[in-house]
């Protein structure tokens, strides 16, 4: 086991791999969460199943992470969409996105 890997996990390299890449395009895939459910909460848990799926997927297999990172999330959120349209009582007035917070 080496120091890097501390969980005795025999793949490692592989989840580096993958937080990585995930890490690296973070910020977008908030921005495409976000825009899509107007929600700061609903985009981060739209994040968690995200990377859930990602750590799961054969990365020597996808050619572009990013593309394949934006794809998944744009799925959840349509998913998480269809399932607030199933939930939603009826609202008078229009549904204005949540504020983003930009300040600590």
């Amino acid at each position: 086991m080496s120091e890097r890997d501390t969980t005795g996990s025999t793949d490692g390299g592989r989840t580096d791999s993958a937080t990585e890449g995930f890490v690296a395009h973070r910020n977008l895939l908030f921005t495409v969460a976000y825009e899509m459910l107007g929600s700061a909460a609903d985009a981060e848990d739209v994040l968690q199943e995200t990377w859930l799926k990602w750590a799961g997927v054969d990365l020597d297999a996808v050619r572009d992470h990013r593309a394949y990172l934006v794809r998944i999330v744009t799925r959840q959120a349509l998913s998480r969409m269809r399932t607030h349209r199933r939930r939603r009582e009826t609202y008078v007035g229009p549904w204005l996105p949540e504020p983003l917070l930009t300040t600590p």
